[in-house]
């Protein structure tokens, strides 16, 4: 009898415990899709911002005293075509991504723009194997790599080089330098996003990696989530060069 009780409390104390591992799991699975979502959000901002300010620097070509002569830089054309690259990218995941899948994966991102590869393309799982992941990891690749190429493009456009001022800082034009302000805050927003989605992801794949979790199987068929890696170092403006950055 003795023998039995305590057999049924140790399952029931079994049961408590993997209840409680589940469930924070399941939270920690909610903090990556929101922490995916703000990422998101903040990535689209910074596409919008510079587009603005690539108008506002193409309005300023046509402007006398700017010595354009209603030519555009070619750094700034290269802008344009980077933000728009990477917005028609984002634009392709949202389409795709359903009820409840982040723009950063779960079969979300466009083949057509992207390349081959279905919604179910191979990325390495936890325990090494391979199995559908954010919409396949070459397809990731290629959406870190276009917004990669933003932020390269607009590094190129706006910080000086060999003793000259960037191509779009080069105006003098009220507009622009509001919206390069634009550029800039929007730039340290998709940094912030970026290290909080990575946190979120980090504490995830621990928790998943813990013996309980993988015996009994706790994550269910959740897919592991995966980091975002780009290049998000923002642009070094006219207007923050002075001032130490405090990221």
């Amino acid at each position: 009898m003795t023998v039995a009780v305590a057999v049924v409390l140790a399952a029931l104390a079994l049961g408590v415990y993997l209840s409680w591992r589940a469930t924070r799991l399941h939270r920690l699975h909610v903090r990556v899709d929101i922490a995916r979502a703000a990422l998101e959000e903040a990535l689209r901002r910074r596409g919008a911002a510079v587009l603005d300010l690539v108008a506002a620097r193409v309005r300023a070509a046509d402007d006398p005293r700017g010595g354009d002569h209603g030519q555009v830089p070619a750094p700034v054309e290269e802008l344009m075509a980077a933000a728009t690259a990477a917005l028609a990218t984002r634009g392709a995941v949202r389409g795709r991504g359903g009820p409840g899948h982040g723009a950063l994966g779960h079969g979300g991102l466009d083949p057509a723009v992207l390349g081959d590869g279905g919604p179910d393309a191979a990325g390495p799982s936890e325990d090494g194997r391979t199995g559908p992941i954010d919409g396949g990891a070459a397809r990731q690749a290629r959406y870190e790599l276009a917004e990669s190429r933003l932020s390269r493009a607009l590094r190129a456009a706006v910080e000086p080089a060999d003793g000259h001022v960037g191509a779009v800082v080069g105006v003098p034009s009220e507009e622009v330098r509001e919206r390069l302000a634009a550029v800039a805050a929007a730039a340290r927003s998709v940094q912030l996003a970026r290290t909080f989605y990575n946190d979120a992801v980090s504490d995830t794949r621990r928790a998943r990696r813990s013996r309980p979790v993988r015996l009994f199987r706790l994550a269910g068929t959740a897919p592991l989530p995966d980091y975002f890696d780009i290049d998000d170092q923002a642009p070094r403006t006219p207007y923050s060069m002075a001032e130490p950055d405090t990221l």
